[in-house]
Protein backbone atom coordinates (compact mmCIF):
# COMPACT_ATOMS: atom_id res chain seq x y z
CA UNK A 1 0.00 0.00 0.00
CA UNK A 2 1.28 3.47 -1.23
CA UNK A 3 1.72 6.25 1.87
CA UNK A 4 1.08 10.02 0.73
CA UNK A 5 2.08 12.74 3.43
CA UNK A 6 -0.41 15.75 2.86
CA UNK A 7 0.58 19.11 5.02
CA UNK A 8 -1.62 21.87 4.22
CA UNK A 9 -0.94 25.10 6.56
CA UNK A 10 -2.96 27.15 8.08
CA UNK A 11 -2.85 29.78 5.72
CA UNK A 12 -4.75 27.15 3.53
CA UNK A 13 -7.64 27.21 6.25
CA UNK A 14 -7.47 30.76 6.87
CA UNK A 15 -6.07 32.99 4.00
CA UNK A 16 -5.54 36.31 4.37
CA UNK A 17 -8.33 38.72 2.78
CA UNK A 18 -10.83 36.36 5.06
CA UNK A 19 -11.79 37.09 8.51
CA UNK A 20 -10.92 33.30 9.29
CA UNK A 21 -14.70 32.35 11.10
CA UNK A 22 -14.94 28.91 11.94
CA UNK A 23 -17.44 28.72 9.22
CA UNK A 24 -14.79 29.81 6.50
CA UNK A 25 -11.79 27.75 8.45
CA UNK A 26 -14.66 24.22 7.85
CA UNK A 27 -15.28 25.48 4.44
CA UNK A 28 -12.12 25.63 3.32
CA UNK A 29 -11.01 21.97 4.95
CA UNK A 30 -13.86 20.36 3.68
CA UNK A 31 -12.17 21.95 0.12
CA UNK A 32 -9.03 20.71 0.67
CA UNK A 33 -9.65 17.03 2.14
CA UNK A 34 -12.05 16.77 -1.04
CA UNK A 35 -9.42 17.18 -2.82
CA UNK A 36 -7.80 14.64 -1.31
CA UNK A 37 -10.11 11.92 -1.78
CA UNK A 38 -7.96 10.88 -4.94
CA UNK A 39 -5.33 9.61 -2.49
CA UNK A 40 -7.97 7.35 -0.50
CA UNK A 41 -9.54 6.17 -3.49
CA UNK A 42 -6.77 4.92 -4.49
CA UNK A 43 -5.58 2.97 -2.02
CA UNK A 44 -2.74 5.14 -0.22
CA UNK A 45 -2.31 5.30 3.81
CA UNK A 46 -2.78 8.87 4.33
CA UNK A 47 -0.90 11.44 6.99
CA UNK A 48 -2.37 14.59 7.36
CA UNK A 49 -0.53 17.25 8.90
CA UNK A 50 -0.72 21.29 9.38
CA UNK A 51 0.20 24.11 10.54
CA UNK A 52 -1.83 27.05 12.39
CA UNK A 53 0.26 30.17 12.58
CA UNK A 54 -3.31 32.33 11.63
CA UNK A 55 -5.17 30.06 14.26
CA UNK A 56 -2.34 31.17 17.04
CA UNK A 57 -2.35 34.90 15.79
CA UNK A 58 -6.05 35.05 16.22
CA UNK A 59 -5.81 33.66 19.76
CA UNK A 60 -2.94 35.75 20.64
CA UNK A 61 -5.05 38.70 19.30
CA UNK A 62 -8.21 38.02 21.42
CA UNK A 63 -6.15 36.68 24.54
CA UNK A 64 -4.53 40.71 24.13
CA UNK A 65 -8.22 42.08 23.75
CA UNK A 66 -9.58 40.37 26.87
CA UNK A 67 -6.37 40.22 29.14
CA UNK A 68 -7.91 42.80 31.29
CA UNK A 69 -11.26 40.18 31.84
CA UNK A 70 -9.97 36.81 30.92
CA UNK A 71 -6.21 35.69 32.26
CA UNK A 72 -3.82 35.07 29.19
CA UNK A 73 -2.38 31.58 28.39
CA UNK A 74 0.63 30.70 27.59
CA UNK A 75 1.98 30.40 24.05
CA UNK A 76 2.38 26.68 23.90
CA UNK A 77 -1.35 26.09 25.24
CA UNK A 78 -2.42 28.75 22.82
CA UNK A 79 -0.84 26.98 19.90
CA UNK A 80 -1.35 23.33 21.71
CA UNK A 81 -5.15 24.74 21.65
CA UNK A 82 -5.31 25.61 18.44
CA UNK A 83 -3.84 22.48 16.89
CA UNK A 84 -6.07 20.41 18.85
CA UNK A 85 -9.36 22.72 16.56
CA UNK A 86 -7.75 22.02 13.61
CA UNK A 87 -7.39 18.64 14.18
CA UNK A 88 -11.11 18.44 15.30
CA UNK A 89 -12.06 19.99 12.09
CA UNK A 90 -10.12 17.66 10.25
CA UNK A 91 -11.51 14.66 11.62
CA UNK A 92 -15.20 15.89 11.30
CA UNK A 93 -14.31 16.83 8.15
CA UNK A 94 -13.04 13.85 6.77
CA UNK A 95 -15.91 11.81 8.91
CA UNK A 96 -18.57 13.54 7.02
CA UNK A 97 -17.05 13.18 3.39
CA UNK A 98 -16.35 9.36 4.02
CA UNK A 99 -20.26 9.00 5.50
CA UNK A 100 -21.98 11.12 2.21
CA UNK A 101 -22.31 7.72 0.86
CA UNK A 102 -25.06 7.35 2.72
CA UNK A 103 -25.66 3.48 2.46
CA UNK A 104 -27.66 1.55 5.03
CA UNK A 105 -25.57 -1.37 5.34
CA UNK A 106 -22.63 -3.14 4.12
CA UNK A 107 -22.77 -5.41 0.75
CA UNK A 108 -20.72 -8.25 -0.97
CA UNK A 109 -20.38 -7.84 -4.55
CA UNK A 110 -21.93 -3.72 -3.92
CA UNK A 111 -23.02 -2.49 -7.37
CA UNK A 112 -22.98 -5.79 -8.59
CA UNK A 113 -25.84 -8.25 -10.55
CA UNK A 114 -24.84 -10.66 -7.71
CA UNK A 115 -24.51 -7.88 -4.64
CA UNK A 116 -26.07 -9.17 -1.26
CA UNK A 117 -26.57 -7.62 2.17
CA UNK A 118 -24.87 -8.46 5.09
CA UNK A 119 -26.64 -8.69 7.84
CA UNK A 120 -25.24 -10.29 10.83
CA UNK A 121 -21.35 -11.54 10.62
CA UNK A 122 -19.18 -12.45 12.83
CA UNK A 123 -15.39 -9.98 12.89
CA UNK A 124 -13.80 -13.37 11.44
CA UNK A 125 -16.13 -13.16 8.45
CA UNK A 126 -15.86 -9.31 8.01
CA UNK A 127 -12.13 -9.26 8.22
CA UNK A 128 -12.62 -12.42 5.25
CA UNK A 129 -14.99 -9.95 3.28
CA UNK A 130 -12.42 -6.96 3.76
CA UNK A 131 -9.50 -9.28 2.62
CA UNK A 132 -11.22 -10.33 -0.28
CA UNK A 133 -11.52 -6.64 -1.56
CA UNK A 134 -15.31 -6.54 -1.11
CA UNK A 135 -15.21 -3.10 0.14
CA UNK A 136 -14.30 0.33 -1.57
CA UNK A 137 -11.41 2.71 0.19
CA UNK A 138 -13.76 5.46 -0.10
CA UNK A 139 -16.65 4.05 1.52
CA UNK A 140 -17.56 1.20 3.09
CA UNK A 141 -13.93 -0.24 3.70
CA UNK A 142 -12.81 2.48 6.57
CA UNK A 143 -16.37 1.61 8.49
CA UNK A 144 -15.05 -2.37 8.52
CA UNK A 145 -11.67 -1.39 9.32
CA UNK A 146 -12.65 0.83 12.63
CA UNK A 147 -15.66 -1.97 13.18
CA UNK A 148 -12.89 -5.15 13.24
CA UNK A 149 -10.76 -2.65 15.11
CA UNK A 150 -13.57 -1.48 17.81
CA UNK A 151 -14.57 -4.88 18.29
CA UNK A 152 -10.93 -6.36 18.91
CA UNK A 153 -10.25 -3.20 21.37
CA UNK A 154 -13.23 -2.11 22.63
CA UNK A 155 -16.92 -4.05 22.41
CA UNK A 156 -18.45 -7.18 21.52
CA UNK A 157 -20.93 -5.64 19.20
CA UNK A 158 -21.30 -2.56 16.35
CA UNK A 159 -23.81 -1.73 14.14
CA UNK A 160 -23.22 -0.07 10.71
CA UNK A 161 -25.98 1.64 8.99
CA UNK A 162 -26.99 4.97 7.47
CA UNK A 163 -28.22 8.20 9.52
CA UNK A 164 -32.00 7.83 8.33
CA UNK A 165 -31.25 4.48 9.13
CA UNK A 166 -30.66 4.43 13.08
CA UNK A 167 -34.04 3.70 14.87
CA UNK A 168 -34.21 0.94 12.56
CA UNK A 169 -31.09 -0.70 13.12
CA UNK A 170 -31.28 0.12 16.91
CA UNK A 171 -34.37 -1.99 16.59
CA UNK A 172 -32.28 -5.07 14.76
CA UNK A 173 -34.36 -4.26 11.71
CA UNK A 174 -31.56 -2.04 8.95
CA UNK A 175 -27.55 -2.02 9.37
CA UNK A 176 -24.97 -4.79 9.42
CA UNK A 177 -24.30 -5.91 12.69
CA UNK A 178 -21.20 -7.27 13.14
CA UNK A 179 -19.97 -9.58 16.85
CA UNK A 180 -16.91 -10.52 18.20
Amino acid sequence: MKTAMIAFGGNALSPRGEAGTITQQFAKTRESLASMMHFVENNYKLCITHGNGPQVGDELLRMDLTHDKVPPIPLGVCVAGTQGTIGYMIQQSLQNILNKNNIDRAYINYNKPNQEKIGNITSIQAQKYLDSGHFQSGSMKPKIEAGIYFLRHHDKKIVITSIPNIKNAIGGKSGTIIRK
